[in-house]
């Protein structure tokens, strides 16, 4: 990867077809923020600096420590990853002057109720601090991110934190291709203390940012999967805000919004507290090139159906507030699994939902679990029983979908399932449904729209 190796120039889813009512999604609730702590501060200008090359001494704040002191926070959207909340900032009615210090290399100011940062030259590092509150104890820092498609891959973003002045601080950032880094700067000379690559990424369609900062370790998580992390000598008494990196594409615009500050220790939302197994032995694969592998083939009166098409698995669904579902007819497992497919959601899946089947009763074709993925990007976790839907899940964001092909894996132990869209864990909810039971995939819509899936690449595996 160019990036490792770069000089730093510059600082700153019965065959028997199934079709019934589904109550539409639930609506996402934001999660309000905890009333708490500390002084308003009066908010100074951000900074972006050229960026230098490696390390010695640390400076002293010249800010009193901030102490935890009764606030009256704002209402405002986002969700706070610590136990209570210090600061927010939802860029509506900015606490501070975070447009100030703008340059020929990065542009700052305000679109639509959200902070932007343009990173313009190659090379380049830009942060954005919080004035007036010095932390010498576990912070968690929370923002939600998002860009434009031409977002370069090389881009990292992220957190300062231990910020002392432009030239002592530490910061934790990711990029687009799953590549993080940790790194400090010290007297002014940047030293790269970890890095790793192919972890959770940094989607342009919208990422949920937490940081950690603790005296001794420094933690990031995307969408609430850890990406990396790395234990320190010593985090300084310092400020703490946001941050993004060039390295040899510039142009990058970063987006953020709902920047909050809470105190540690990081909390795990309960509904991203999943158990997730290890894939063992390949039990079954399908590509549906072969319609031997006996999936249900049907067409029903308004015109929704499910067939073999050009090496894919077709389901249509034609009418609102419908399921679909099939299973393969030549297999059957009662045990754990983890279940992949890869869907085409089509060009517009809008109110719609494509899903695998966890635990389905072949007897009574009634008990099992669904977990799927709906259009807008939001996990939808519920189970039949009785012939009843009961909803256990539905994600508080969406997670940015590709317009072509997005991977579906749910790994079904026990009463529990656990949901991933394109190796990013969305969502989990543990289920009435206690026994284990087949697979299969399912295609939905809610109170409008049409659901038009293709999937392919079907495999099932032990958990081991």
């Amino acid at each position: 990867m160019m990036k490792k190796f770069l000089p730093i120039i510059f600082v700153l889813l019965l065959v028997t077809l199934a079709c019934v009512g589904l109550p539409k999604k639930q609506k996402v609730t934001p999660v309000p923020p905890l009333p708490t702590e500390e002084p308003t501060p009066t908010m100074v200008p951000p900074t972006a600096t050229p960026r230098p090359t490696t390390a010695p001494p640390t400076a002293v704040p010249t800010e009193k420590i901030d102490e935890p002191v009764k606030e009256e926070m704002p209402d405002m959207d986002g969700y706070s990853s610590g136990s209570a909340l210090i600061y927010g900032d939802d860029f509506s009615d900015p606490k501070q002057d975070w447009e100030s210090s703008s340059t020929e290399a990065v542009i700052r100011t305000f679109e639509d109720g959200a902070f932007v940062m343009n990173l313009l030259d190659s090379n380049y590092d830009s942060w954005n601090t919080v004035p007036d509150r010095v932390f010498n104890r576990e912070i968690v820092l929370d923002v939600d991110f998002q860009s434009d498609e031409d977002l370069p891959d090389d881009v990292v973003v992220g957190f300062v934190c231990g910020f002392v002045d432009n030239d002592n601080f530490h910061l934790i950032a990711v990029g687009p291709d799953g590549w993080m880094e940790i790194a400090e700067y010290k007297d002014g000379e940047r030293n790269r203390l970890f890095s790793i690559n192919d972890q959770a990424r940094l989607y342009a369609g919208g990422t949920h940012l937490t940081g950690v900062c603790s005296p001794t370790q420094l933690t990031l998580y995307a969408n609430w999967v850890e990406v990396g992390s790395t234990k320190i000598d010593a985090l300084p008494a310092g400020r703490v805000g946001l941050f993004g990196g060039t390295y040899e594409n510039g142009n990058a615009k970063l987006v953020f919004d709902n920047f909050m500050i809470s105190e540690g220790p990081y909390i795990q939302p309960e509904e991203m507290d999943a158990h997730l197994g290890e894939v063992g032995k390949l039990l079954f694969e399908d590509d549906f090139s072969d319609e031997d592998t006996n999936w249900d083939v049907r067409t029903i009166d308004d015109g929704s159906l499910t067939e073999y098409l050009n090496n894919e698995y077709h389901m249509l669904v034609n009418v609102p507030n419908f399921d679909l579902w099939s299973n393969p007819n030549d297999f059957s497992v009662s045990q754990d699994v983890i279940v992949d497919v890869d869907v085409k959601l089509g060009s517009d899946p809008g109110e719609s939902m494509a899903a695998i089947l966890c635990n389905y009763d072949m007897d009574t074709h009634d008990d099992f679990i669904v977990a799927g993925i709906d259009g807008q990007g939001y996990a939808q976790i519920y189970e039949y029983v009785d012939r009843e839907i009961n909803w256990l899940y539905t994600s508080l964001f969406p997670i940015p979908l590709d317009p072509e092909i997005n991977h579906l894996t749910a790994h079904c132990i026990g009463s529990e399932v656990a949901l991933l869209v394109n190796n990013t864990l969305v969502g989990s909810a543990s289920s009435s449904v206690t026994k284990r039971g087949n697979v299969g995939l399912l295609a939905g819509t809610f109170e409008t729209g049409t659901g038009d899936f293709l999937f392919d690449n079907f495999t099932v595996h032990t958990v081991k």
